[in-house]
Parts: C-alpha cells; structure tokens; sequence
C-alpha cells in the first residue's frame, strides 16, 4: 500500500451512535411535501369522478342497443 495509508485511517470518520443518526428537518420536509401531495392527487381524483359522473348521464346507465353482440351468443343474420 503505502507509508500514507495509515494517516488515512485514522483520519477517516468514525461510525455515529444509533442515537444520533436522525432524519432531521429536511426529513420532516420531505414528509410534510409527500402527505400534500397525497391531498392534492386525492381532491383531484375527487373531483374529475363528480364530473365523469354528471357527464355520463342517467339516460345512458344500462343502454345496450348499440353494444356489440357476445361471440358465444348467437347471431341473427343481417336482411
């Protein structure tokens, strides 16, 4: 190795108690931001289903005249 290697040791940095080792603010920050996040996409999310509700109608719940028929179903044939 080298003459140097063992000032590099000893200079190195020693490893912290469990105590000591925290999150911190920015760790807090970051929790803060992700829970406003969550409650932002949660309103829009409620939001756009109210107006995917009001625009699909009540007269279109339940109308199957123009749904394709099943394969296992049998067809009519066309006059």
């Amino acid at each position: 190795m080298g003459p140097v290697t063992p000032f590099l040791t000893l200079m190195a940095d020693k490893v912290p108690s469990d105590n000591s080792v925290v999150a911190g603010w920015g760790g807090f920050a970051v929790f803060v931001g992700l829970c406003l996040a969550v409650a932002v996409l949660g309103i829009s999310l409620a939001r756009h289903l109210r107006k995917a509700r009001q625009n699909f109608g009540v007269e279109e719940v339940g109308s199957f005249k123009d749904s394709p028929k099943r394969l296992d179903q049998e067809r009519t044939p066309d006059a």
